[in-house]
């Protein structure tokens, strides 16, 4: 699957293009905001404008490091 040129890697700065569809994105995490119950990973100083992720608590676990 990850050889179709459709899942080419994508830099973050240009994440707004591919709204809505999977992906993967490649970028520099800037910022790491833990809100409530949920974390997010922004690839910019401006959350509001640039790529961010959020990541729901229940998927959390699976973005954990191992020992």
């Amino acid at each position: 699957m990850w050889a179709d040129p459709i899942y080419v890697d994508i830099e973050a700065v240009k994440a707004s293009d591919q709204m809505r569809r999977f992906g993967l994105f490649v970028g520099r995490v800037v910022d790491v905001e833990n809100i409530e119950d949920k974390t997010y990973l922004n690839f910019g100083d401006n959350w509001r404008t640039d790529f961010t992720v959020k990541i729901a608590p229940m998927t959390a676990n699976f973005f954990v490091r191992q020992a």
